[in-house]
């Protein structure tokens, strides 16, 4: 009786890895077909998120362009459950391709919106819970000079120039900060940020962040802070390729027969910063509210203060990826070498 469990247990773990098998097989001729006319397959796999992250199962496509253009991949499914509510969805994410040594726009410091001919894209498609993937692909042909052209040349309209104590002059050059205020619905409040904006020069990789200091402030020693707390950076040479990942998809699930549906979006989230020379980028590095009248009765602490009399100081800490961040972990491997 203990054999047979045994023999059956092995039965059982060989027929799933056969159907795992089998499913990627089929995901991977479904994908091909719809996709082979503008992208090629390097690899794919698939990939569980740990449980303190979602615990979803994606398989992962790494795709190269092989035309400049903008590219919708949408992919339909059903759902797995026997009560399943929704019973079956569509996903859609939006690939734009530039020219080779292209500008590669940063979305919000969080992802890349854009890539270049001979880059890498990583393609998420979400498999647990879910059957019966079928794939279809618009595309838009365009001049790659024009996709991400208007983003990447992006001027901010700068208010102030805060003296600056900058420790990565080598590699980043401030530009100027950009006061904004947002006021409250109740009468009297209002939000206060302050946004600095900086160019890439030289390659190099580190982690950055900033703070502003009084004139009576000492600056925090870089020992003293962690570079985990601060932005990982990359500035490459315009030639160097890179691998990246699908910024956005949108949901779509349907119900009782497509006659109700919802909808949604996601961002697969990624703090890294991948630049060229003369990327722009920005950082917000104060926010804080102010009252009518409050300020006069309890007066704001000095680091809550209009940061224009404040000094803006640059910090360059070690290069370090946090892979447990959001999505950081499908990019970790693929980071481009020094």
């Amino acid at each position: 009786m203990v054999i047979s469990l045994k023999v059956f247990s092995l039965v059982l773990l060989f027929s799933q890895i056969i159907f795992a098998f089998q499913s990627e097989q089929q995901l991977r001729k479904n994908f091909s077909e719809a996709t082979q006319n503008d992208f090629e397959i390097v690899k794919d796999y698939v990939n569980q998120r740990p449980v303190a992250r979602g615990g979803e199962t994606f398989w992962l496509v790494h795709v190269k362009p092989k035309r400049s253009g903008h590219y919708a991949l949408k992919y339909s499914f059903k759902f797995t459950h026997k009560f399943s509510h929704p019973e079956e969805g569509e996903n859609e994410l939006y690939i734009r391709v530039g020219e080779k040594n292209c500008k590669r726009y940063n979305d919000n410091n969080y992802g890349l919106s854009n890539i270049c001919l001979g880059d890498t894209v990583i393609v998420p498609i979400r498999i647990d819970q879910r059957v019966g993937h079928q794939f279809s692909l618009k595309s838009t042909y365009q001049d790659g000079g024009n996709i991400g052209k208007t983003e990447s040349k992006r001027s901010p309209n700068v208010t102030e120039i805060l003296p600056a104590i900058n420790q990565l002059d080598k590699h980043l050059k401030y530009l100027g900060t950009v006061r904004s205020v947002m006021p409250h619905r109740n009468y009297g409040a209002e939000t206060v940020t302050y946004t600095a904006y900086f160019e890439a020069k030289e390659p190099g990789r580190f982690n950055f962040t900033t703070t502003t200091i009084a004139d009576n402030e000492k600056i925090s020693e870089t020992k003293e802070l962690n570079p985990l707390d601060a932005f990982p950076i990359i500035i490459l040479k315009p030639e160097t390729s890179i691998t990246a990942l699908v910024y956005h998809e949108n949901t779509i699930n349907y119900s009782d027969n497509k006659r109700f549906s919802g909808h949604a979006g996601n961002n697969f989230l990624t703090k890294l910063l991948i630049l060229q020379p003369g990327g722009i980028f920005s950082v917000e590095y104060s926010r804080y509210v102010k009252r009518e009248g409050f300020d006069k009765k309890i007066p704001l602490p000095e680091k809550l203060t209009d940061d224009k009399n404040r000094k803006l100081v640059m910090y360059k800490l070690p290069f370090v990826v946090n892979k447990d961040w959001s999505y950081n972990e499908w990019l970790i491997d693929y980071l481009p070498r020094k």
